[in-house]
């Protein structure tokens, strides 16, 4: 009942659409040469105003019947229809230009070519376009696409085409309009070349979860829109330092002049990407915000005039470019604002700009090495380029675990691929009024906590750690040696039973525990086999040891406690910290657990960031601890390899 109630509102809408254009095409033939007269108009600028909304309307019609196709799954037939238009488009466009035609047969070509497409998919949808029956009510629904289509011819006219005009106006040139041209559809090329699939998934995605789990949609709203950052803004950084290479070998190189165009459009494109931008718009069309979409564009269209106005008499189709740029941004950061408004989202700006970083080396590098190699053309720069940035992504993890899950339904070889570039959700815990933020390795090794019946802690200290193992365990237990700390556990109402004891014996009966970390003791206490000992037996068969050490990187020199000690003239070896090598480790754990996962954080940044710390608090009386934790942080979620200072791994139990 409720398929035929929409398919009937389809019909509805999609008739309204056709008696639209016949209207539209109606006015152009009866109001033209009065439109010349009482406005004092070019017919020219007329007959191109009136051919455009033709087109639109036309286009409107094409949307209703993809939106059927899409509701019957018939996503074959979209792709086949529109590769077919496509094609006619290109060729027809390249005998027009040869023929030296403009752009009113440029449009007059779209719209034969929408005609086409619109005839091809009626034909698919014979069966449910010819039924009589309209189903519910279809006000809302054509109030909603007459909107959208609004939205679309604001974007459309008050963007690039009305820049043109103004060029025309201007008295710019033909040749320069055309390199401004060139250098715009390049940049658009790029951006929605690389997301034009993904729109589909977006609205569907953001339709079916505000349907099914509203709450879940600021975690799909910002993955999403860290996955439009990771698919388009490094193709974008490519584009633009190889702009000269690319121009030519896709266009011709008397389109040379169009490189610093594009390459500015370019980088403001980029930006509207830190901003939500493509993901704010699919979530407001998903969720019918027809009215923000509306004003965004129209927005952003007043801003493009004006500006246009303002710097094309000046610096000519410079002025344009940056028109576009600005009015792309605005529009981004006004869907950004509506989507922060409504759902209380964090735009992806760190994201961006890790990505951007790591772009703009991998960009260097590739340039760098094809300068120096002779015979390397774009393909195999472009194969360089992405191997080079996959690498640099494996050490700054651009993902987080909420990427991560979300691809988790798309098979577990990919879900183990995207888990290569996420880095652990930070956790932040609440108690009594204090917020307490797990940072470094406690942040990995809450990540790695399995659901456990029972969790110990060894050598807890009074670390937030303590705090967060109740929130994926039945029984958290935190064991020291040292009363004090336990007892500011237990006054701070920390949800974790204390026990004061020693990691050498511990109490506990054999195979009784779920999980245990082991968070830097080991290079505390001297019998370190013992110790391990002492947590192989208390855990169950297969159970999980989350174990971290410092590692014997090249800068483990800088450990603020060795050199305090070594400075203070300390030779008792408990003073001094031990730094494990993976060789070292493998013995300590060899026949007892077997290593699942690892991960080795820390340059140099980190011991330094620790040992400024010490100084500001013992010194100048200064508690920035909070700050110099987030900036070792930083360098802690960053694998370093061997180089590391600090290594952390994941063990079962044998």
């Amino acid at each position: 009942e409720r398929r035929e109630t929409a398919v009937g509102a389809l019909r509805g809408l999609l008739a309204m659409r056709l008696v639209s254009v016949a209207v539209v095409g109606l006015l152009f033939l009866l109001l033209r040469d009065l439109a010349v007269e009482v406005l004092n108009a070019p017919p020219a600028f007329v007959d191109i105003v009136s051919i455009i909304t033709i087109y639109f309307a036309l286009r409107g019609v094409a949307s209703i019947l993809i939106s059927f196709h899409i509701a019957k799954l018939q996503a074959r037939t979209i792709t086949l229809t529109a590769l077919a238009v496509r094609i006619l488009e290109l060729l027809g466009a390249m005998y027009l230009l040869s023929a030296g035609h403009g752009l009113r047969e440029i449009f007059l070509l779209l719209i034969g070519t929408s005609l086409v497409q619109i005839a091809g998919l009626s034909v698919f949808l014979r069966d449910s376009l010819l039924g009589s029956q309209i189903g519910g009510s279809t006000r809302p629904m054509i109030l909603r696409g007459v909107q959208y289509w609004i939205n679309g011819l604001l974007e459309f006219v008050l963007g690039k085409q009305a820049n043109i005009l103004l060029l025309s106006y201007f008295l710019v040139g033909s040749q320069a309009i055309g390199f401004y041209d060139v250098a715009i559809s390049f940049a658009h090329f790029i951006n929605f070349g690389l997301t034009t699939g993904l729109y589909g998934i977006s609205v569907a995605a953001f339709t079916t979860v505000a349907i099914t789990d509203e709450k879940l949609l600021p975690r799909y709203w910002e993955s999403m829109s860290r996955g439009l950052v990771l698919t388009v803004v490094p193709a974008f950084i490519f584009a633009v330092v190889f702009a000269d290479a690319l121009i030519p070998a896709l266009y011709s190189p008397e389109y040379q002049p169009s490189l610093r165009l594009f390459q500015l459009y370019a980088l403001f494109l980029a930006g509207t990407r830190l901003l939500g931008g493509g993901t704010a718009a699919d979530y407001l069309q998903a969720l019918g915000k027809t009215r923000a979409l509306v004003f965004s564009s129209g927005l952003s269209g007043y801003v493009n005039l004006i500006l246009a106005l303002m710097l094309i008499p000046r610096i000519g189709v410079l002025g344009s470019v940056y028109a576009m740029g600005v009015a792309a941004l605005i529009i981004a950061g006004t869907h950004a604002a509506y989507s922060r408004k409504l759902l209380n989202v964090h735009l992806p700006i760190r994201t961006g700009l890790v990505v951007i970083g790591s772009s703009a080396v991998c960009a260097a590098l590739t340039r760098l090495i094809v300068s120096n190699v002779a015979g390397i053309n774009l393909v195999v720069s472009l194969c360089l380029y992405l191997a080079l940035f996959l690498l640099i992504s494996y050490f700054v993890k651009p993902l987080s675990a909420d990427d991560a899950q979300l691809v988790q339904s798309l098979g577990a070889r990919v879900s183990a691929i995207a888990n290569l570039f996420v880095r652990p959700r930070a956790v932040t815990v609440h108690l009594n009024g204090s917020r307490l933020e797990l940072t470094d390795r406690q942040k990995f090794a809450f990540a790695w906590m399995p659901e456990s019946r029972v969790a110990v802690d060894v050598g807890s200290s009074s670390a937030p750690l303590c705090f967060a193992i109740g929130m994926k365990s039945s029984t958290a237990i935190a064991v020291d040696i040292g009363w004090t700390a336990l007892q500011k556990l237990r006054h701070t109402g920390c949800p974790v039973h204390p026990v004061e004891a020693s990691a050498l014996r511990l109490p506990f009966t054999s195979n009784s525990v779920d999980t245990v970390f082991l968070l830097d003791v080991l290079e505390h206490v001297r019998k370190d086999e013992q110790v391990i000992g002492e947590v192989h037996r208390i855990l169950r068969p297969g159970g999980t040891l989350i174990l971290s050490v410092p590692h014997r990187g090249i800068f483990r020199f800088l450990d603020p406690q060795n050199l305090r000690a070594r400075m203070d003239g300390a030779v008792d070896p408990s003073k001094i910290h031990r730094h494990y090598s993976d060789s070292d480790l493998s013995q300590l754990l060899s026949l007892k657990f077997r290593v699942l996962r690892k991960h080795y954080g820390g340059l140099f940044l980190y011991p330094m960031t620790f040992a400024v710390n010490n100084f500001f608090n013992k010194h100048l009386k200064l508690h920035w601890d909070r700050f110099f934790k987030k900036l070792g942080d930083l360098d802690n979620d960053v694998s370093w390899g061997k180089w590391s200072y600090n290594v952390i791994l994941l063990a079962k139990k044998l």
